[in-house]
Parts: C-alpha cells; structure tokens; sequence
C-alpha cells in the first residue's frame, strides 16, 4: 500500500513539473503571482525559484524581488541569502539583477544568529550568538554594483549613472550623519567581506574626518576609482561620474553636497559641542563668534574638537548655495538653507538681504513664512523674560528682551485675585459639564486676560510709562533691565508695546505673606508667616477640595461624571501654625488652601492631594546578618572559620542585640551538589553573634560554597572557594605625586606591583601608557556628608546661565557623579612604553 501511495506521488510530482515545462515564462510568473494573491506563498515560490534556477531575462531580477518577498511572507527570511547568492551565481552578468540583489541586501534585516559557525539572517529561538551584518551588507551592495558596471552596455549611459547614484549611496550609507562621518576618511576593504558583527563594533564619534594633524581631512574628486584614497573620496567621484553620464542629475548631485557641508562643517555643529552656547554674547570672544566669520570660512566641532578654519574652494558652501538657488528654475529650499546659514552665524542683516533675494525669485513661501520670517528679524520685537517671586517693600526689576525698537510703552494694571479664587471655587460647586483646566491654576491668570479676554480680572490703572531703548546692531536681541513702579504687595498685569510691534503680556506677583506645608507623622502642618522674614502670622485658613466621580450606566448618558466639593476652615493662632489630622484631609480629594492673615495678607497653595505614607518610619527598623569567613579560599583538609553577626538597625538600641541567644543553625553548600554540611543547636552571644566551623575533607569538592543563616535571626548567607591551587595575585598601583604639578615641571610616578600576600613582584614586564585630558573642576566646602553624597550635596538650586550677566557672579552647581565627567576633546598620548620589572 505504501508502495502504491509513494509512486502515485511520483506520477503527480512529474506531472506537474511537465506542466510547468509546457508553459512560457510570461505564464508561469503569472500563475505564481496568483497563487501570491490566494495566499499561496510556498507554491508561488516554488515557481519563483524554478524561474530563477532555468530562465534569464530582463524580468529575473522581478523574480528575485518575488522570491524575496513570499520568503518574507512564510517567515524564512533566514534562506534569503542563498536565493541571493544562487541568483548572483547564475544570472552573474545580468545587471538588471545585480542592482536588484545589491537592493535586496538592503531591504532585508541586518542582523541574525550565528549557530555551529553558520550564520541564520533573522530572529531566532533557541540559542546561537546574535551578531550584526549591516556593514556586511554595504560592502556585498557595493560589489554587485561594481559588477554591474562590469556588464552594462558602454551606450547605455542613462542606466550607467543609475548605477553610480547606487554606488555613492552603498559608500556613504551610514556614513553621512554626525556620529559616523568621520568613517568617510577609512578606506573600506571591498576584496574580503567584513566579518560578522564588525560594523556594530565601529565606535561612534561626532565631527568631520580629520588628518594626523587635526586639520579637516578633504575630500577631493579622485581622477578615477583606483586613485581614491576613502570612502569619501570613492563617494564623491562616483557622485561625479552620475552627473557626467546623466546630465540631470547635476543639480541633485551639488544640493546633496552642499547639505552635506553645511551639516558638518557649519556653525551648526557647534549646537551638541556642549557650554559654549550658554555664554554671553558679550562674553564670546575669539574661537566662537561666529558672526565675524567670512563666507570663505567657518567654526565647526570636527573629529578633533572645534576649529576655525578658512575652506578651500570645493567647501565653500555659502557661495554654492547662492548659486543654486538664484534664477526663476532654481532650488527655493537652499534659498532657505542659506538664509538659515546667516542666521546661524548671527549674521542677521546678511541673512535678511539673502531673504529679501529668495523671496523675489521664488515668492513670499506656504503661509508667507519667508516674509513672516523677514518680519522677526526686521521688524520691532520684544517679551519678557521669567519673572520670580518680588518681595513686598522692593519695586520689582524686570528683564525685557527687544530687538530694532527705539523705545517701549508701558501700562500697569492691578488683579483682583480674590476674585479669581471665588470663581474658582464657584466653577467647581457648580458641578460644570467640563472642567476648565485654566481656571484651576490661579497662575494662568494672565494667559485668561489676554487670550480670553477675561477684563473683569483687571483691576485699576497703576501707570502708564515710556522707556527709551537702545537696540544692538545687525539686529540683535538686547536686554533692558525694567523697574515697575510698586512696591507693594499683590498680582499686576504688565503690558509692553516696543515702537510699531506687537504688545507682549507678564504677570508680575509682590508677597508679603508665605503658607508653607509638611507632612508629620499624624497630620499635615501649615504654617502662615511673613513671605521676608519668616516670623509667624496669626489669621485663618481655608481649605477647597474637589474630587470626580464618574457616572455609570443609564446616569451617564446625560453627563459623564459629577464634581464633590468640600471647604474646610481653621483659625491659625500667634504662633502661626495649624495642623490638620490624617482624616480631615481626604486623601481622594485635590485640595487648593488659601491663607490669609490679620494683617491683609494673602498666599496660595495650589491643587494637589494629601497622602500619607509612614515609610520612613518602617525603614528606621530593618533586620540584617553580616556573616565573614577567615579566609576567601580554601583547600582540601583545611578548617573553615565562619561567623555571622544579626543585628536591627535602630539608633537607639546602643550595644544591645535583640537577637542575643537566639538558636541557629548554619548550613553549607555547595553550587553543585547542594547541601554537605549542617552545624546545630547553635546560640548567639550577647551581641547577636555566633561562630562556627568545619573541616573540609580530603575529597573535598572543588569550587564554590554557599554558607546560609537560619533560624530565629534573620538570614544571611556568604561564600568562599575550594581550590588546590591557585596562581599568585597581585595588583598593580600608580603612585602619583602628592603635591598639584605646575606648567612645564616633570611629572614623577611610580609603577609598583605587590602580591596579596605582601611580597613585592620582582620578574616581569609592565606596559605604561600616559594620556592627557582636557579637564575642569569647581571647588567646593567641605560638609559633613560629603562621605556619602559627594561634594557639593548642599547645593541649593540651578545653573542659571540665561540670566544677564550670570557667567560673571553666578556659582556653578556641581557635576553630578552619573554626569561623566567633562572632557570635550579626544585624549592626547604622551607614553606608551614597557619597562622590566626591578626587584624592588
């Protein structure tokens, strides 16, 4: 029977392939695209590859594609790389497919598992070795390439410069932004394919490629390939070589240069160099102003740190974007990469001429923004900056940023905050539809003023004033310091009108009242005192919550949630504090307090809940044992000391143990074979320790032991090693100098190697290798806790380096340990040498 059923499969299988035989080419990549369309992947690619392995065409790199993706389809993508490399075998001077595989490997995963040596392109469940094959791809991409080249008709010029727009995008592929640029200066090894897993360990930097002197390493159009001394070099002449025989794509070809300049040889890359742009303007000096700069020249933070330097012809990317973006057919996007370029270097008045140019040629740009933009840098402009906090007494300052005006006029109204609270209050006890999240926060009242036009807010007119101005050059932002004309205590709405320009809005808040809250132990304490001093205030306090409940079933259909409210009132006495119990506060409520003192004055704590958690006192009671044995390794018939301490981590309990006689046991193990020793009917002594021991056999099992704590003590486990030999170890310390090294003096240190055991080591060989960081440090007080929180824990605060004139009387914060340390440039090698060993 089974005889029957095999030769019956035969006879089916040969029919079938008779039948593919007897039809045409055209016929059978249509059955397999039918077959795609039912859902018949494995069937369509059956044919794909029978179409691949027997017929070559112009349409076999269409097979190739389709082969591909019905692999896709069945998830087996990891037999896609011999499908490739049989095609690539078979159909070896067909360039149509050659270009179509070079297409492929970039199309497909780069990554894979390598298992028994062989690599399995794709994900992978069961073990193997994950790698990456990304650089091994380019470089498979770029030799079908330059095999297709090999093959292409020499008439065909059109598809020969294809085929180089292919090759320059395989070279830089990766290579273009700014952590890889600098691999445009390696010569890539096109013979030998790259191992597994190379292009994931190339390491990534930021800059231009730069030569052994640190100098921008240029990258010239080579006279022919062979000549080409980089990849950048590769890319650009095959870029050149696109252009002469495909006339076209001449203008592509100068925009994708000069964006690439202006990415990494502008100004622009100064933006992730790290503190130079939070200096003051009339701080920079030499290096980093960019707005002295010539368009023949640039600053840019290059592999080797940031440099100014003139660019030779090829790299003046200024007047190549001029070029290219003058004339009616022109490129108006470069118009406005140029324009940006100004603006970059804070060349404004150049930047707006080059504006006014590109909006002649190429019109005022989608929703005017060119001449909007024309308008920012032109026109009179001004805001102001974050104003903090005043305190009642002093009239507040102001700092107010303006560009081009000559003068600014000034009105001053008071706020009615009262008012805003009651209707805070009031919007919530209405239990609205929707809850208008603006008028929750009283501090928006500002934004409610202007963009809603909320006026019953504004209280009387203060003053109106004018102010002269004295606006930089080259329109630049200046900053004037402000003085309001009040002292004292509430809100004011202050509105400024530069010249012609648009009005600019600040809310300016004077306290002379502060409410400050802490959690204790059994309630929440408020305390009302005087916003300058800090003395107490005697007055009331008034506390508004809300919650949201939401609606279920048929009550939702006419609103979707309800809003509770509650207001709680306490009297504050002399000493200025009140305190409220866990239960007053309903912890699923947000609550806003108000306090007001006898004296008229009034501060505000915004929406927030009120949650009691008593952590902090679990922590001051955990349990430990801290266990050592006399020694980290053993050997065989040798006794092991063991002793464990327990302990309760509590300030108050002095010497005394709570687990003094206390019975325990000790078990070891070991990480094989499990349990192998149990020392019992153990007791602590008066401060919670126990000891014990054990000999370890002759036929003591080598490795690692676990030793656990158990019992009426807390657990605790260490372990120790069997070995019958061990290597000698030493380690090795550079002695440094004492005292700091001033410039130009000779740096002595010491290279010296010690066993454990206390000898020193006398034969050997030690490789010294010096480099020298750029490096900087901020000296701070000692305090008490810098054993545990480092130097500088106290600080209070921020860098503040937006502010006017910070960099000149502002203190920087420390350096966080996690930040890194702050070296900006590559190291420099002063050693790198072996020396023997001297007996001492």
């Amino acid at each position: 029977m089974k005889l029957k059923f095999m030769f019956l499969a035969l006879l089916v299988a040969g029919a079938v392939l008779q039948s593919q035989a007897e039809q045409s080419p055209a016929q059978l990549r249509k059955k397999a695209e039918e077959l795609a369309k039912d859902g018949n992947w494995k069937e369509a690619l059956d044919i794909s590859r029978t179409m691949l392995e027997s017929v070559d065409d112009s349409n076999s790199s269409k097979d190739l594609l389709s082969s591909l993706r019905y692999l896709r389809e069945l998830r087996q993508v990891a037999g896609a790389d011999e499908i490739l490399e049989n095609a690539i075998r078979r159909h070896s001077e067909n360039w149509i497919l050659l270009r179509q595989a070079a297409q492929s490997y970039q199309q497909l995963q780069h990554s894979g598992f390598l298992l028994d040596g062989e690599f399995r392109r794709g994900y992978h469940r069961g073990g193997g070795a994950y790698v990456s094959c990304g650089g091994r791809d380019r470089v498979r991409s770029i030799q079908l390439i330059l095999q297709a080249l090999g093959c292409i008709e020499e008439n065909d010029k059109s598809s020969a410069s294809d085929l180089y727009s292919d090759l320059a995008g395989y070279l830089a592929l990766g290579r273009t932004g700014p952590q890889r640029v600098w691999a445009l200066g390696v010569l890539t090894n096109l013979v030998d394919l790259p191992d597994y897993g190379d292009e994931g360990r190339l390491s990534s930097g930021s800059g231009a490629p730069v030569d052994p002197d640190g100098s921008p390493l240029i990258l010239d159009v080579p006279k022919s390939w062979e000549d080409a001394k980089n990849d950048g070099e590769r890319w650009r002449w095959a870029l050149s070589e696109a252009v002469r025989l495909g006339p076209e794509k001449e203008s592509k070809s100068k925009e994708q240069w000069a964006r690439f300049l202006v990415q990494h040889y502008g100004v622009g890359t100064l933006a992730g160099f790290g503190r130079w742009m939070q200096q003051d303007p009339e701080e920079a000096e030499g290096i980093l102003q960019v707005h002295t700069l010539k368009e023949t020249e640039t600053i840019a933070n290059l592999a080797s740190g940031v440099r100014r330097f003139d660019l030779v012809a090829d790299y003046q990317f200024i007047p190549l974007l001029r070029r290219l973006s003058t004339g009616k057919q022109s490129n108006a996007a470069l118009g406005d990469l140029l324009v940006q370029v100004f603006f970059n270097r804070r060349q404004y008045a150049a930047g707006a001429r080059e504006l006014r140019r590109v909006i002649s040629t190429h019109g005022r740009g989608k929703g005017s923004h060119r001449v909007n933009l024309l308008e920012q840098v032109e026109g009179e402009w001004g805001r102001f900056e974050v104003a903090p906090m005043t305190q009642a007494g002093k009239k507040p300052t102001l700092s107010f940023v303006y560009r081009n005006a000559k003068d600014v006029q000034l009105s001053l109204h008071a706020l009615d905050i009262d008012l805003v609270v009651d209707d805070l209050f009031k919007h919530l006890e209405g239990n609205p539809r929707e809850i208008n999240s603006s008028v929750l926060d009283v501090a928006r009242i500002g934004s409610r003023l202007v963009n809603e036009d909320q006026k019953k807010y504004l209280g009387a007119k203060i003053d109106d004033w004018e102010v002269t101005l004295k606006p930089r050059e080259n329109h630049w932002d200046t900053r004037a310091e402000l003085i309001m004309p009040v002292s004292e205590a509430g809100a004011y709405l202050l509105k400024a009108t530069p010249g012609k320009g648009k009005a600019s809005w600040i809310v300016v808040w004077i306290a002379d009242t502060a409410l400050v809250s802490q959690q204790l132990k059994d309630g929440k304490l408020f305390y009302l005192a005087e916003s300058k001093a800090g003395s107490p205030l005697s007055g009331d306090l008034e506390l508004f919550g809300f919650r949201v409940e939401r609606r279920e079933g048929v009550k939702a259909v006419l609103r979707k949630f309800d809003v509770k409210t509650k207001r709680i009132k306490k009297q504050i006495g002399a000493k200025g504090s009140v305190v409220l119990a866990k239960g007053e506060l309903d912890p699923n409520y947000q609550w806003m307090a108000v306090g007001r003192s006898l004296k008229g004055g009034r501060a505000l704590m915004g929406f927030q809940s009120h949650r009691w958690n008593d952590f902090r006192w679990g922590k001051l009671n955990n349990s430990r044992s801290y266990g050592i044995t006399d020694r980290p390794v053993y050997r065989p018939e040798q006794k092991v000391y063991i002793k464990f301490w327990s302990r309760t981590a509590r300030h108050d309990l002095d010497d005394a143990s709570l687990f003094a006689n206390k019975k325990c046991t000790i078990e070891i193990h070991h990480e094989a074979t499990g349990k192998v020793e149990e020392l019992k009917n153990l007791r602590t002594d008066e401060y919670g320790g126990v000891e014990g021991e054990w000999m370890l056999p002759l036929d003591a099992r080598l490795g690692v032991y676990q030793v656990y704590l158990k019992g009426e003590v807390p657990g605790g486990a260490i372990q120790f090693r069997v070995e019958e030999y061990k290597k000698p170890e030493f380690e090795v310390v550079v002695e440094a100098p004492d005292e700091p090294i001033r410039l130009g003096e000779t740096i002595e240190a010491k290279v010296r190697a010690t066993y454990y055991h206390g000898a020193p080591v006398t034969d050997g060989r030690v490789k010294v290798k010096v480099q020298r960081f750029s490096h900087s440090d901020t000296w701070f007080p000692g305090g008490a806790w810098d054993w545990l929180y480092g130097e500088g824990y106290w600080w209070f605060g921020q860098d503040y380096p937006e502010y006017p004139g910070w960099r000149k009387w502002g203190c920087v914060a420390p350096v966080p340990p996690w930040w890194g340390g702050q070296r900006w440039t590559p190291p420099e090698l002063v050693l790198d040498r072996e020396f023997e060993i001297e007996p001492d």
